[in-house]
């Protein structure tokens, strides 16, 4: 039996840049999944990476009328990519959003990208993380319940602390629930952002070894162009070397949508 990997490019959708960056990494390097913020999306774009749906309540414009109505738009604290995480900012943000208008906006996320693809997203995942807060945690559950599909494992922010080469960790209270509800997701997931390690194939080495024979684990990613940060996600994921440690490995590269294969295998 093998081991899984989804290397998964979070942002699709949000500019040509990281667009770019997706087709390249998926058709040159070892990317196999997307997720899209289908909100930003200009028009149909897929290039054949299958893609989950980046569930958003921070960049671009709401897609449900009743969000629209209420709040009129998104917010979110300021923040550049070295700075370190402020729950307390977000908590006051995204942490204070009736249910009702985050089940509303889900949903109506998910209906356009029914539209636009004409299919299910592979899994569903949260921009900025933001399943950390409860009432987006508990959408989440709900939606997946309903519909199957897979969800990326809740993970939260070491709130505060000086941002090195990574700032998450597991929810274990989130992921209990998860798994009561029995919804699909993966085995592992890694906590570390591979573009601030020097030598990034010893992490996923490392990770690799801790999964078991038939396990998943999934790693993201944000590729991209002209921001330095996002331009290393695209050098790792085109660097031939990858590919390379994967099959000494046997690493077998797949999406979320083996999940529900594996679901249904019992």
């Amino acid at each position: 039996m093998s081991k899984y990997l989804i290397n998964n490019a979070d942002d699709f959708g949000y500019s040509d840049d990281i667009n770019e960056a997706i087709y390249k990494s998926f058709h040159e390097g070892v990317l196999s999944s997307a997720s899209v913020l289908i909100n930003c999306l200009p028009s149909k774009k897929s290039s054949n990476c299958p893609l989950g749906l980046h569930l958003n309540l921070a960049t671009g414009k709401p897609v449900s009328q009743k969000w629209r109505k209420a709040l009129g738009g998104f917010y979110q604290p300021k923040r550049n990519a070295n700075e370190k995480f402020n729950l307390e900012d977000w908590l006051g943000v995204t942490g204070n959003y009736d249910k009702q208008l985050i089940r509303e906006e889900f949903l109506s996320q998910l209906n356009l990208f029914f539209q636009i693809y004409n299919k299910m997203p592979t899994h569903l995942d949260t921009h900025y993380n933001t399943i950390i807060f409860d009432n987006v945690f508990a959408e989440i559950v709900r939606l997946a319940g309903q519909t199957g599909i897979p969800i990326r494992q809740p993970v939260g922010f070491k709130s505060g602390e000086k941002l090195a080469t990574s700032e998450l960790f597991t929810d274990e209270g989130k992921m209990q629930i998860v798994k009561t509800n029995k919804l699909p997701t993966t085995d592992k997931f890694c906590y570390e952002y591979l573009n601030r390690h020097v030598d990034y194939l010893k992490v996923v080495e490392m990770e690799l070894d801790k999964l078991l024979e038939g396990e998943v684990l999934e790693i993201v990613y944000h590729p991209g162009f002209t921001d330095v940060w996002r331009k290393q996600y695209t050098d790792i994921l085109c660097d031939p070397a990858f590919r390379t440690l994967l099959n000494k490995k046997k690493v077998v590269l797949v999406n979320y949508d083996y999940l529900r294969f594996r679901r249904l295998q019992g």
